[in-house]
């Protein structure tokens, strides 16, 4: 089929005049634009330009935006601008400022897990739609009636509006991710090449307007411990206290400073140290997977690593190859699994 790129500018202006907060992609891709020259660190020379939080006048600029979505805007004549400049260029959301949550589906070749999530055993499932089947029969529910996309390469964006408690990027199943807060989704009507072929992120549902978030997908993150049950306050935990009990065991705000630890060092990684960084720490995910009482699985671990690395090339700019990061993180999966015993690695 062939496509032009003239409804990518009037797509882009109409989710800005909905309030949705929307910045340009590459051409043909789900990736950042690069960075301008100031905006850019490189080997040679550090950044220019005062960041994100500085004010960077990149951020409202028409001819090119930089740091990918924080330059997101709901500022109609701005957009239209921007699409004027880079009619090419993929509209995609800043889902937070746009109120949105996305239910990320993917349809990726992957190895298979015996578990699709905690308490939830595949029952045959070898892609993520077949695990949201799974999820929908566990609970009792049916698919969703809301603003739904089927992505280029056979994935589905469930669309829903921000419940009011805190939500964070998390998965709730095995290639079913739960996206919100300070991160994007490519926008339907995209195009995207795949195979050589360009192919439109198409909306396949009746409603083009988003549901409430369901309120059994809140009650199952929460059963599952991928999010903080927001009917209960918050009890504080003495940081240097890490096991509770004669078991041994972890307690839970153990885990969640390992996981963000970890990953927070290979989103922040400077350039150039990136590979040290990821094995590192990429490693020690790997190795507490492994261990008792460990709250998320070796393929949760390794697609993290991969979703983190390309927060950090968004934040620094640069082009994000998620076909390399993904066989990096397997690689060193499968290393780690190998020669080491997974055990070993921590030490």
């Amino acid at each position: 089929m062939t496509h032009t790129y003239d409804h990518l500018g009037p797509i882009a202006a109409y989710m800005a005049r909905r309030g949705w907060a929307v910045y340009p992609q590459a051409p043909e891709t789900n990736t950042p634009r690069r960075n301008c020259a100031n905006c850019r660190e490189t080997d040679d020379q550090p950044r220019q330009c005062p960041g994100v939080h500085g004010g960077c006048p990149c951020l409202t600029s028409v001819e090119n935006p930089c740091h990918a979505l924080h330059a997101a805007s709901a500022d109609v004549d701005l957009t239209l601008s921007r699409w004027e400049h880079a009619r090419r260029c993929n509209p995609a959301l800043h889902l937070g400022r746009s109120g949105l949550v996305v239910l990320d589906i993917d349809n990726h070749g992957d190895t298979i897990p015996d578990m699709l999530a905690p308490g939830l055993p595949n029952d045959g499932a070898a892609n993520g739609i077949q695990s949201f089947a799974i999820l929908l029969d566990h609970l009792g529910m049916d698919w969703p009636d809301t603003l739904t996309v089927d992505s280029p390469t056979g994935g589905v964006h469930l669309y829903f509006q921000a419940p009011r408690v805190p939500l964070r990027t998390t998965l709730a199943a095995w290639q079913v991710e739960v996206k919100a807060g300070a991160t994007s989704i490519t926008a339907p009507g995209s195009l995207r090449r795949v195979d050589g072929d360009l192919v439109r992120y198409r909306r396949s549902s009746d409603t083009a307007n988003p549901a409430p978030f369901p309120a059994w997908l809140g009650e199952w993150l929460v059963s599952i411990g991928r999010i903080p049950d927001p009917k209960r306050p918050a009890i504080p935990t003495p940081m240097p206290l890490q096991r509770t009990g004669e078991s041994g065991e972890h307690s839970p705000a153990y885990w969640d400073r390992a996981w963000h630890d970890q990953l927070g060092e290979i989103e922040s990684a400077p350039q150039g140290e990136r590979f040290h960084v990821l094995g590192r720490r990429g490693g020690r995910l790997f190795a507490l997977a492994a261990r008792p009482g460990c709250p998320w699985t070796t393929d949760e671990a390794e697609r993290a690593l991969v979703d983190a690395q390309v927060r950090r090339a968004a934040r620094l700019g640069i082009h994000a190859p998620e076909s390399e990061y993904r066989a990096q993180a397997r690689s060193m999966r499968d290393y780690a699994t190998r020669h080491y015993g997974m055990a070993e690695v921590a030490r």
